[in-house]
């Protein structure tokens, strides 16, 4: 996760930090400065938006719920990151989904050793969901890793590599807002606030093809 607010970047950071309590198996509750909030992961999902109650055989689901216990509002930003061995892929493996239409881009997109983009990903997305598949590599005999998420409040796509030293690797990240700084979020009005009670719903779904 992102921001002031959220000082935990991902669920291992969060298991990491000396500083954060988490209590009760399917909750994660964090002791950390500022407002109060609750992310509970629930272990088998009723997507929100409409999305398929029911996961497609071998996919693997998340459904996330942020919770503002405090007493003041606050604006949540959240990004799921999905790291990919760049070693995987060969000549053919592609970048393909609902968000770009026809085309398929190269995994050695950009220049350089390093690149990065983020594109809105609600383009083509079908009941609020979009997919974006990443294959086929040749060391998993062809096949493909496809991932799905809710635009509702998952609107935007970043990719990234980077083939710098010993690293080799590709990042997806579904995530809530686009690649700009939060002031200039918040003075174009991207930074809706979460009241105290109020809770927001993201979910992803991942599976190898």
């Amino acid at each position: 996760m992102m921001g002031e607010h959220f000082r935990c970047t991902d669920r291992c950071a969060a298991r990491r930090s000396a500083r954060a309590r988490f209590r009760n198996r399917g909750s994660r509750r964090a002791a950390l400065p500022g407002p109060r909030f609750r992310l509970r992961t629930v272990e088998r999902p009723a997507f929100p938006g409409g999305g398929p109650s029911v996961p497609t055989i071998g996919e693997v689901t998340l459904s996330d719920r942020v919770t503002n216990m405090g007493d003041s509002p606050f604006a949540p930003m959240l990004m799921y990151h999905m790291n990919i061995g760049g070693w995987l892929a060969g000549a053919e493996t592609r970048i393909c989904g609902t968000m770009f239409g026809d085309e398929k881009r190269g995994w050695r997109f950009g220049e350089g050793d390093r690149a990065l983009f983020c594109v809105p990903a609600t383009p083509g997305a079908e009941d609020g969901w979009a997919q974006v598949v990443l294959g086929p590599f040749e060391a998993l005999a062809g096949r493909s890793l496809v991932v799905r998420f809710f635009t509702g409040t998952l609107p935007f796509l970043q990719i990234w590599r980077c083939q710098i030293g010993a690293a080799n690797v590709i990042g997806i990240e579904p995530v809530s807002h686009r690649l700009a700084k939060r002031i200039e979020l918040a003075a174009s009005g991207e930074m809706p606030m979460l009241e105290p009670g109020q809770a927001i719903e993201y979910a992803l779904a991942f599976r190898i093809r």
